[in-house]
């Protein structure tokens, strides 16, 4: 697959859950590859440097990237008001980058609720992304599915721009 090419799954897995996970093995959960041109350090950059991170994803950012270490994201929306997704880091290396998410003041999808896990494993020159976000209720669902497509590739192209 080409650089910036992006390969969408969205699946009901079922795969087994390591015990460790506590998830529903039965949910519905967003998958998401992509392969970037450049080296797994620097696309690991991309979600725990702020300075990074307001460049494709966030329009403000505040992180911690250490375990339990702290997220807060904030989105400005067309109508002048503004998301602020809040999480936490469960893992964080070069090449895997696990935290939770949610929104404050989110009825169904509140701080902490859903986790996205993000791979990254070197290929040539470059590196396959792997994006899985799962524990999202029916209502969130498809806006993230869109989001994610969006600012992956987004991302790839900030990154090419480098």
């Amino acid at each position: 697959m080409p650089s910036g090419t992006c390969a969408w799954r969205t699946s009901a897995s079922r795969r087994r859950a390591r015990p460790e996970e506590r998830i529903d093995v039965d949910e519905p959960i967003i998958e998401r590859e992509i392969l970037i041109d450049a080296p797994p350090e620097l696309v690991a950059s991309y979600f725990t440097d702020p300075a990074r991170i307001v460049q494709w994803w966030a329009t403000r950012a505040d992180v911690a990237p250490v375990p339990s270490g702290s997220i807060r994201m904030e989105f400005d929306k067309p109508d002048g008001l503004t998301d602020v997704a809040l999480g936490e880091f469960v893992e964080i290396g070069q090449r895997r980058i696990v935290f939770t998410w949610g929104f404050e003041g989110g009825v169904n999808l509140p701080p902490g609720s859903s986790r996205v896990e993000v791979t990254l494993t070197p290929q040539g020159n470059g590196t396959r992304l792997r994006l899985v976000h799962r524990g999202l209720p029916a209502d969130h669902f498809e806006s993230h599915e869109t989001g994610w497509s969006y600012f992956l590739r987004r991302l790839s192209e900030i990154i090419k721009r480098t």
